[in-house]
């Protein structure tokens, strides 16, 4: 029997929440720009409070966004 995940069913373009490096479900874009700004309000939460940014993985690395 074949497991069917939203990594499965992902193609170019497809929304998808990733936990730990997989993909746990499919989104629509509504939700995914919603989640995107979640997390960008927490990170400005982060700086507010720390008075600092959080520190961003190096961008040379392969898995770096």
């Amino acid at each position: 029997m074949r497991s069917t995940t939203p990594a499965d069913c992902a193609e170019a373009g497809t929304y998808v929440t990733v936990h730990v490096g997989f993909a746990i479900t499919t989104v629509d874009e509504a939700e995914a720009e919603r989640t995107l700004g979640v997390l960008r309000a927490m990170a400005d939460a982060v700086t507010g409070e720390l008075g600092e940014p959080l520190p961003q993985a190096p961008r040379d690395r392969p898995d770096a966004p």
